[in-house]
């Protein structure tokens, strides 16, 4: 029965994600996952590297992850700033109009 409820919550979720009207950001998720893969890899390295033994990474997997994470936060966030200054202008210029010279 737990595992109707999670299965269940999870397509929720996922058909949200994939949809055009949702309340996810599709590019902090994908940054997320990615950070999230950052991290796991990175605490696996320390664990096995603690008891002397070496974990090869290989560099372009890693530094794939880490383009994936920094572009997709970064452009969140370009997405936010922009569309807080786009709305403070459509303001502004609401305001001009509404407002006549005399």
């Amino acid at each position: 029965m737990i595992l109707t409820l999670k299965k269940n919550n999870m397509k929720k979720f996922f058909r949200e994600l994939i949809s055009d009207d949702n309340s996810i950001n599709e590019k902090v998720f994908v940054g997320l996952i990615g950070l999230l893969m950052l991290i796991i890899t990175l605490v696996t390295d320390l664990i096995v590297g603690l008891h002397g033994r070496d974990l090869p990474i290989h560099q372009f997997i890693f530094e794939g992850f880490l383009l994936l994470t920094l572009t997709s936060l970064g452009i969140a966030t370009a997405g936010q700033i922009f569309k807080k200054s786009n709305k403070s202008e459509e303001k502004k210029t609401k305001d001009e109009k509404s407002d006549p010279e005399v």
